[in-house]
């Protein structure tokens, strides 16, 4: 975590997600600025272990290699991630895509009571990078 101070603003930048975040905070307090920034930028690194498909340990990684037709369980925050993805999917009619190859989600199953996600298609990938 970076902290820039311009005018009266605490600025704070980070990496995560292969993407720059940055954080403006608008207290005279510097240590509190620091430490509010810093549990943002845990929190994005903490979903990014569950959401990356470049992590080998992350939720996204282990459905994508998960044989085809085999469940597997999930977090809370991914589930929910991937119903938000294919609610949108739906309502634009498959133009914002997590799959790859496209697919608009045909081939996935999404289980609320277990919290799991499994491909029924052979090659089929998700990619939160959409």
């Amino acid at each position: 975590m970076t902290s820039l101070n311009t005018c009266e603003f605490h600025r704070f930048v980070h990496e995560t997600i292969a993407t720059t975040f940055e954080i403006l905070v608008d207290v005279d307090d510097s240590d509190y600025a620091g430490q509010a920034a810093g549990e943002a930028f845990r929190e994005l690194d903490r979903l990014e272990a569950k959401l990356s498909r470049f992590e080998e340990s992350s939720d996204v990684s282990r459905i994508n290699r998960s044989p085809t037709e085999a469940p597997i369980a999930v977090s809370f925050e991914t589930f929910a991630c991937l119903s938000l993805a294919l609610r949108i999917s739906r309502e634009t009619n498959g133009a914002f895509d997590i799959t790859a190859p496209e697919s608009g989600f045909k081939g996935i199953d999404l289980a609320k009571e277990t919290l799991s996600v499994t491909l029924y298609r052979q090659g089929l990938n998700i990619d939160l990078g959409a």
